[in-house]
C-alpha cells in the first residue's frame, strides 16, 4: 500500500463511507443507469481507504440510506 503523505492523529480522524452500496454500484442500478462516468475506479480506492484504516485501528463511520422501495418486506418488518 503506497505511504499516506501525512500522519493523520488515530483518535481525531474517521473514515465516513456514504451510500456505498450494491443499488448505487452493481451493474445496472443506479449509478450505471445514470452514467455515471469513473464509477468503476472509486469501490477499489474506497477499499484501499478501509483497509488503511482499519490497519492503523482508526474509525470507520458507514452511513447507508435506504426507502422502501429498495428494502425488502423481510428488512422492513426487522426494523419496525
Amino acid at each position: 500500500m503506497p505511504k499516506v503523505p501525512y500522519r493523520p492523529a488515530r483518535e481525531k480522524t474517521a473514515l465516513v463511507v456514504i451510500d456505498v452500496q450494491n443499488i448505487n454500484f452493481a451493474p445496472g442500478e443506479v449509478a450505471e443507469i445514470g452514467q455515471w462516468p469513473g464509477r468503476e475506479k472509486l469501490v477499489p480506492v474506497i477499499n484501499k481507504l478501509i483497509s488503511f484504516f482499519r490497519e492503523k485501528k482508526m474509525s470507520i463511520i458507514w452511513v447507508v440510506t435506504f426507502s422502501r422501495v429498495m428494502a425488502s418486506d423481510d428488512l422492513m418488518s426487522e426494523l419496525s
